[in-house]
């Protein structure tokens, strides 16, 4: 472009007022928000592996993508350009006859970046055999504008020259020579054509940098010979080496896939919507302080192979997010915890039963409806392999429990398949005393033995405006007369059942094993189905879903 069109460009200045935050500084609030992500989403991994560079000297057409903000702001008021520049915009087709934008002048508006042809003579530094900056341009040098150098000081490439031409557009370096400096910048180019060549001119042992996160980036760094022009001695040039680092672009795709391949590695799956590893239970898994923060600090592998990509040494990486596969394996990912948690030291049952809770409300494992595991249980797992430490620590929490007090009750379990007599238990777990209400707390409430033993307990005790807790997706049958539900969010702070009974001697808590399906009637007999227990609680270890639950009710009742 001459002078006079550059000096008119110059002079329409973009409006920007539409654009200022409330503070005045346009973009302030995304900037703010931008390094605030990339502040808290650091790079999972580091990766690395050398690289060779070889550097061909080229004679050819490239296309390079230009920022051109005056053309932008120039677009943006057509009406009152001259003819001058209006007829340059057309030439370069932004604009049809009519003044409208074309769809290219359209793209140049979401970009401001123009395609400017150039030949020249150029040096460009390609990988040598990488997976993954294959045959694309890593860095490109301006030699000879006017390619009037003479090629004889070079060898002509015997090989296959198509295969550096790029056949879309892709993001690369440029050296840009200063009068006291040498500098790179990021651009976006494509090799149009090639008329000759050359072979390798230069050669560099580089260092690839692979920073993964979301918006990864790949970092090269090494000593390249990089030519200096001679001022006063005509159009030669002399080859430097310089140190030099600049990026190379990565795709959100390769990401991915990369992480794909470090799941495989680790015998599971990357979540990408999740972030983070889904493994099967293992010895890597088996550590304390894996499973308490559901992290992995240390890899059994130093290496990561892709196929795609080929291998990279771990440089560094944070702690690893992960989760188990699926609930099956998340209950050995549990019976791990358990143990590692009563190896520590004797834990009260009450306090045990609340830390396997919050263990299981954390977000990686809440979506795998894992089943807490009961004392009983536990004790058998534990003495699997022998009465251990954990084992003993474990039974000392169960028979200090303070339950066995007259306030409290005592504990009860029901022998499978023996007479159910449901006045008697009810007798048990109120001592006796006058019943006024009852909530009952039970995520399932879809089968007739549920709907009849309930019904039963209605009937036995007179209450007749009960409450009852449970999933609005699992409330399938009808509650007794008067009764009301109570809906919750399935958590696993609820995966256990309730009873509490509002006695003249006052609250009564019990946690029950089974689900109200457990005493089932076969022709005129209620029979026991499995072996529910009934531990008795205070008020203050209820669940906080149904302590507060407690005392909303109670406040209704004042």
């Amino acid at each position: 472009m001459n002078s006079s069109l550059q000096e008119q460009l110059q002079k329409i200045k973009p409006d920007i007022t539409k654009d200022r935050s409330k503070t005045g500084h346009p973009e302030n609030i995304r900037q703010h928000s931008k390094k605030a992500r990339s502040k808290a989403n650091g790079p999972l991994f580091t990766l690395s592996r050398k690289v060779n560079l070889v550097c061909l000297p080229l004679l050819g057409t490239v296309e390079v993508y230009v920022k051109r903000q005056d053309i932008v702001d120039a677009l943006k008021k057509v009406e009152e350009l001259p003819i001058r520049l209006v007829e340059y915009l057309k030439k370069l087709a932004l604009i049809d006859r009519n003044n409208e934008l074309t769809a290219k002048g359209q793209e140049f508006m979401n970009t401001a970046l123009l395609p400017i042809l150039e030949r020249g003579l150029y040096h460009i530094w390609f990988a040598e055999n990488d997976q993954l900056l294959l045959k694309n341009p890593i860095l490109i040098q301006r030699i000879d504008a006017f390619a009037t150098k003479n090629l004889n000081q070079y060898r002509r490439y015997r090989g296959d020259i198509n295969q550096y031409l790029t056949e879309q557009v892709i993001t690369t370096n440029l050296v840009i020579e200063n009068d006291k400096s040498i500098s790179i910048e990021s651009a976006k180019v494509t090799i149009k054509s090639i008329e000759v060549l050359c072979d390798t001119y230069n050669k560099a042992s580089t260092s690839l940098n692979w920073q993964l996160t979301a918006q990864s980036k790949a970092i090269i760094s090494g000593k390249l010979n990089i030519e200096v022009s001679n001022k006063g001695r005509g159009n030669k040039s002399t080859p430097v080496e310089r140190e030099l680092s600049f990026n190379l672009p990565t795709s959100h795709n390769q990401y991915i896939e990369l992480m794909d391949s470090i799941g495989k590695q680790l015998n599971g799956k990357w979540n990408n919507q999740k972030q983070y590893f889904s493994l099967p239970f293992s010895e890597t898994i088996d550590k304390k302080n894996t499973l308490n923060d559901l992290s992995l600090k240390t890899l059994p592998f130093e290496t990561v192979n892709s196929t795609s990509f080929g291998s990279f040494e771990i440089e560094e990486h944070q702690p690893l997010p992960i989760t188990p596969q699926n609930s099956g394996d998340g209950e050995k990912w549990l019976e791990a915890w358990c143990k590692h948690y009563y190896q520590q030291k004797h834990k009260a049952l009450i306090h045990s039963e609340k830390a396997q809770l919050e263990w299981l409300s954390q977000p990686e494992l809440i979506a795998h409806d894992i089943t807490p595991i009961q004392i009983d249980k536990m004790l058998a797992i534990l003495g699997a392999e022998g009465k251990t430490t954990a084992y003993w620590q474990a039974a000392a929490g169960f028979d200090l429990m303070p339950h066995i007090a007259a306030d409290y009750g005592v504990a009860l379990t029901l022998d499978d398949n023996a007479e159910f007599e449901l006045a008697k238990l009810i007798n048990h777990l109120t001592n006796g005393r006058t019943i006024e209400n009852i909530i009952i707390s039970d995520r399932y409430f879809t089968i007739d033995h549920q709907q009849a033993l309930l019904t039963s307990i209605a009937k036995k005790t007179g209450v007749s405006d009960g409450v009852f807790v449970t999933l609005e997706k699992m409330y399938k049958k009808k509650l007794p007369e008067s009764w009301q539900p109570k809906f919750i969010d399935k958590s696993p702070d609820n995966h256990d059942r309730y009873w509490l009974f509002y006695t003249s001697g006052g609250l009564k808590c019990w946690k029950v094993s089974a689900s109200l399906d457990f005493a089932r009637e076969n022709h005129g007999q209620w029979i026991v189905h499995g072996t529910p227990t009934f531990t008795p609680l205070d008020k203050r270890e209820l669940p906080q879903y149904l302590h507060d639950i407690v005392e909303a009710f109670d406040r209704e009742c004042v």
